[in-house]
């Protein structure tokens, strides 16, 4: 089973992987790596897995303020996603990345 998948299916999938648009893919979405753990981490405060815990973030009032923190470190992250991943592709064709993604951040807020 293990000979199969390495001759048959590892070979094509390797291929695919190793395309410029989806190496461009996984290194600007690497540039979002920071805020999705400070998401979580203010998610996982908003919602505590402990009930009394949890009861105490919601009557101190801290649940409003994680939520919030929580969303906008989520907003942010798909800037820097579209900003990363323009600049990777364009730095994987050889050309200078800022300013490709610069205007793929003017072209996702226009079409926001």
């Amino acid at each position: 089973m293990n000979e199969w998948i390495n001759d048959k299916v590892l070979p094509p999938v390797l291929k695919f992987v190793n395309t410029k648009a989806i190496t461009a893919l996984r290194n600007g979405m690497l540039y979002t790596m920071p805020f999705s753990i400070v998401g979580s981490i203010f998610l996982l405060l908003a919602n505590f897995p402990v009930q009394s815990i949890a009861d105490w973030v919601t009557n101190s009032g801290l649940g409003d303020y994680f939520n919030q923190a929580y969303g906008a470190s989520f907003a942010i992250m798909a800037f820097f996603a579209v900003m990363g991943i323009a600049y990777s592709y364009v730095k994987a064709e050889g050309f200078e990345g800022l300013p490709a993604g610069m205007i793929g951040l003017v072209i996702f807020l226009l079409t926001m």
